[in-house]
């Protein structure tokens, strides 16, 4: 007998745990250095990091879409509750989240370089 491998649901959820994790350490990392002087490289840093992160997102969706494709594919997880939704709505909630520090980190940077008014429109 051969029998179909499991669903993916534990690696995908904790594929989308790592991704929570690195957007939280990011926050922290950043509510750390607001504690003392600024500097540019540390603003340049958050900012670099924020990028990263929403450029996480399409990797995370990839694993998701296995995810349902597994579902679908698979024999074994017919009787199982999906996680694929709930899991698809936490990641977009996350990637808002990186969104809007990349935004607020963007004009954190513009206006320690350009402290006048002006900004820079490259998120």
């Amino acid at each position: 007998m051969v029998f179909p491998p499991a669903a993916q649901s534990r690696s995908a959820g904790a594929a989308v745990e790592g991704y929570a994790d690195e957007v939280a350490g990011l926050l922290e990392q950043v509510a750390e250095g607001l504690l003392g002087a600024v500097t540019r490289e540390q603003m340049n840093s958050w900012l670099d990091e924020a990028r990263y992160l929403t450029h996480q997102v399409p990797r995370l969706e990839a694993v998701l879409d296995e995810l349902d494709a597994s579902r679908r594919l698979n024999r074994r997880a017919i009787d199982t509750i999906t996680t694929a939704p709930g899991l698809r709505s936490g990641l977009h909630a996350l990637e808002h989240t990186a969104l809007a520090l990349r935004a607020l980190y963007r004009l954190l940077a513009d206006v320690q370089t350009n402290p006048q008014g002006g900004g820079s429109d490259k998120t």
